[in-house]
């Protein structure tokens, strides 16, 4: 058993761990801020010669994680979507504002 980040952990480390460190996962975390992609952020790892130097799909799934953490789910709320969906069909009064009369399929 070892322990990573004050989590216990019962597979035993490999020289290849992919957890990331917390280097890296500060340099996310700016990206995150920053509106960075994933290609952006893992080439400023690169550049910094962080090893080991986590792959695209790690990135993608921290900045994942990172958004969630500091934005919240995406989720709809069944009143929110009732709510969303309402006002979508219903024509706006300003004649100025966009609206969509039908959709061709």
């Amino acid at each position: 058993m070892y322990k990573t980040n004050d989590i216990e952990h019962h597979d035993s480390p490999t020289d290849e761990s992919s957890a990331l460190t917390r280097e890296v996962k500060a340099i996310i975390f700016q990206g995150v801020e920053e509106n960075k992609t994933a290609t952006q952020i893992q080439d400023i790892i690169i550049k910094r010669k962080i090893n080991p130097t986590p792959n695209q799909k790690q990135i993608e799934n921290a900045i994942t994680r990172c958004k969630k953490n500091l934005y919240g789910t995406k989720l709809f709320t069944l009143e929110e979507l009732i709510s969303y969906a309402q006002r979508a069909s219903t024509e706006p009064e300003d004649n100025d504002e966009p609206y969509r009369v039908s959709h061709i399929s």
